[in-house]
C-alpha cells in the first residue's frame, strides 16, 4: 500500500490493543502517536497535526495508569470538538461500553464521534472500517497538506429547500440522498419524518424508540420496560441518522458546493428527530390502492383499513410493497402460516430486514402475528 501523510492519535492504555492499532497502522501505511492517558492526549492534541483519533473511552486521567473511566474519555471527546472544531476530526471511539444502551450511543454521536466501534477489535475489520469512514469525511472536510486544517474553499450555507418523495428514491436539492433499495434505514426513517401533525402542519417528532417501533426493528410488547431488542433497535436509528446525516452533507457539499450542517436537515435538539420547518416535502410518489396493488384477495384485506388522503404527505404504508413483501402474501396466500425465518432463506437477508419488511405489512393491515404457539407465525389478517 502506497504511504500517507496521514497521522493518527491513538487513546488506548491496553497494551496489546494499542499493539494491534500499531500492526493495522502498517496496514494503512498511517503515522500514529499513542497516548495511555487523558493529560498526554490533551498534550498531543494541542499539537495540532493529526487527521483523525481513534479513543478508547476509558482511560486514566493521569500517566500513573489508575482509576481509568468512562468520564475521562468522554471529557476528552468533547475537548477534541472544542479544540478542532465539532465534527471536522473524525473520531473513532473504542468501547466494550455499548451495552448501555441508547443513551450512551446517542450521547456519543451528539459529542461528535463519527464512528463507534465496539471491542474487541480483533474481530472487526478495522483497517477497512477506518478506510470507508475517512474517505466519507474527507468529502464533508478536505484536508490540505496541513493535517487536520479544513481546505477554506467558499461554500455556500444551506438554506433550507424540497425534499422530493418519489417511489424509488427520495431527493434534496434535485440531489438523490436516499434511494428504495431494501437495504438500511435511511429511506423509513426519512417516510417517517416526512409526516406532519394534524393540528400544528410541522413536522413529527420522534424519539428514537418511537421511530425503531415505526420501523418495526425493535420489541414493543411492553412500552415500559426496555428489551435488548429494543436497546439495538434504538442504537441503529441513531447510528443511521448520523451517517445519513454525514451523506446528506457530503452530497450537497461536492455537488453543489452548499455547506450542510449537522442539524441543517434533521433536527433533534432537545424535541426527538424531526425535519427543520425549513424542508418542504413534496410529494411525487403514489400511494397504493389498500387491496389491489398488492394482488392479494379482497376477502383477506381488512375493510376499517382507511385510503390515505390525498393531502397528508404519504407514510410507509403507502409505498409500494418491495419483491420480499411480495412474495410473503404470496407465500401466505397459499399457505396459512409464515415464518421469519422463510423469508430471511429465501432472500438471504438479515434478522433485521425482515422484521421491518413483515412489521410494514402488519402496520398496513394486510398480515397479522400470532404469538402462539411459540416462536409464533405470521398470517394474513383476518376480519372479524
Amino acid at each position: 500500500m502506497i504511504k500517507t501523510s496521514l497521522k493518527a492519535l491513538v487513546v488506548e492504555d491496553d497494551a496489546n490493543v494499542v499493539e494491534f492499532i500499531r500492526r493495522t497502522m502498517v496496514v494503512l501505511g498511517h503515522d500514529y502517536v499513542c497516548a495511555t492517558n487523558l493529560q498526554d492526549a490533551r498534550a498531543a492534541l494541542r499539537k495540532g497535526d493529526l487527521h483523525y483519533v481513534l479513543l478508547d473511552l476509558k482511560i486514566p486521567a493521569l500517566p500513573d495508569g489508575m482509576f481509568p473511566s468512562i468520564d475521562s474519555g468522554m471529557t476528552f471527546l468533547s475537548e477534541i470538538g472544542t479544540v478542532r472544531g465539532k465534527g471536522r476530526t473524525a473520531v473513532f471511539v473504542m468501547t466494550s461500553h455499548t451495552d448501555q444502551g441508547f443513551d450512551m450511543a446517542a450521547k456519543l454521536i451528539e459529542m461528535g464521534t463519527t464512528k463507534c466501534i465496539p471491542k474487541p477489535l480483533e474481530n472487526k475489520p478495522l483497517s477497512q472500517i477506518i478506510q470507508e469512514v475517512l474517505a466519507g469525511h474527507g468529502k464533508k472536510y478536505p484536508l490540505d497538506g496541513k493535517a487536520g486544517q479544513p481546505v477554506t474553499e467558499e461554500s455556500k450555507p444551506f438554506e433550507g429547500g424540497v425534499m422530493a418523495f418519489f417511489n424509488d428514491r427520495i431527493e434534496l436539492l434535485g440531489q438523490i440522498i436516499v434511494e428504495n433499495n431494501g437495504t438500511g434505514h435511511a429511506w423509513g426513517i426519512l417516510q417517517a419524518l416526512r409526516k406532519k401533525n394534524a393540528s400544528s402542519g410541522k413536522s413529527v417528532n420522534y424519539s428514537a424508540a418511537k421511530l425503531a417501533k415505526e420501523l418495526g426493528i425493535s420489541g414493543t410488547a411492553n412500552p415500559h420496560v426496555k428489551t435488548a431488542e429494543d436497546r439495538s433497535g434504538e442504537n441503529a436509528i441513531a447510528q443511521c441518522v448520523s451517517e445519513l446525516r454525514n451523506k446528506i452533507g457530503e452530497i450537497m457539499l461536492e455537488s453543489m458546493n452548499i455547506g450542510c450542517q449537522r442539524d441543517d436537515v434533521i433536527d433533534n435538539r432537545g424535541k426527538g428527530y424531526h425535519l427543520r420547518n425549513w424542508i418542504t416535502v413534496d410529494d411525487h410518489d403514489r400511494p397504493i390502492d389498500t387491496g389491489t396493488s398488492v394482488d392479494v384477495p379482497a376477502s383477506n384485506v381488512p375493510a376499517n383499513v382507511p385510503a390515505p388522503k390525498a393531502d397528508v404527505p404519504a407514510c410507509p404504508r403507502n409505498v409500494p410493497l418491495n419483491e420480499r413483501q411480495h412474495w410473503a402474501i404470496e407465500q401466505l396466500q397459499k399457505d396459512e402460516k409464515l415464518g421469519r425465518t422463510a423469508i430471511e432463506k429465501q432472500f438471504k437477508i438479515g434478522e433485521k430486514t425482515a422484521k421491518r419488511d413483515l412489521g410494514d405489512l402488519v402496520k398496513r393491515g394486510l398480515i397479522e402475528f400470532v404469538r402462539n404457539p411459540k416462536p409464533g407465525h405470521y398470517r394474513l389478517t383476518r376480519r372479524n
